[in-house]
């Protein structure tokens, strides 16, 4: 029966919605402050927020297209998918998450300080649609044992070496986001340290 699509569209929605949860963890806004003209900021995770927030739009539409992927393929058979219709009626084309941004400066001059802040309102709503629409499509086929289907998932070491590499991908991206944002600094400390070294060298030159 897991070979069937249908249930594997279910088993993946169910999957993706487990995931979107963990990224509705951590905080949804982070406010960076520097001095005008100032290379570095004192700053919330940004970066880390930005990673949750791209993921949470990239996961939400493909939450939908499983579950749209196993309505088709269960209607086809003549299962009753009204109640999934109505919950995708009232869901529409909505994102993953909603994010505003604002800058403000407060002081003037040389000691003006820019407060940039940045919120992001991750979809909770649409993520509990989403897990009743499994649900539904679920009751609707009780012909289908979902409940040792799930079992059978969780004992699969496939299932968890897939889990696990989701994880390494996503601490690596944010590492690979870290070094980028990091980048312009490290440039100039490296460049104020061939300063200092021209320096020494020139007096030693003239001792």
């Amino acid at each position: 029966m897991i070979d069937d699509p249908a249930v594997r569209s279910v088993r993946v929605a169910v999957a993706l919605c487990d995931r979107f949860a963990e990224l509705l963890k951590g905080p949804t806004k982070v406010t960076a402050r520097k001095q005008h003209g100032a290379l570095i900021g004192v700053s919330g995770n940004e970066s880390e927020l930005s990673l949750r927030i791209g993921e949470a739009q990239k996961l939400y539409p493909e939450i939908w297209r499983h579950l749209d992927d196993a309505r088709a393929a269960f209607a086809g058979r003549g299962i009753d998918t009204i109640g999934y219709d109505k919950l995708r009626s009232d869901e529409g084309n909505r994102l993953g998450a909603a994010v505003a941004t604002r800058s403000q400066q407060h002081g003037f001059g040389q000691h003006a300080i820019i407060e940039n802040t940045k919120d992001a309102n991750f979809n909770a709503t649409g993520l509990a649609r989403a897990r009743l629409a499994c649900e539904t499509l679920m009751k609707t086929t009780p012909h289908i044992d979902w409940a040792a289907i799930a079992l059978a998932e969780s004992n699969d070491p496939a299932a968890a070496a897939f889990n696990r590499s989701t994880k390494v991908k996503r601490y690596v991206s944010l590492a690979l986001l870290l070094l980028v944002l990091a980048s312009p600094f490290l440039y100039v400390m490296w460049s104020h340290h061939q300063e200092r070294v021209k320096r020494e060298q020139w007096r030693e030159q003239h001792r």
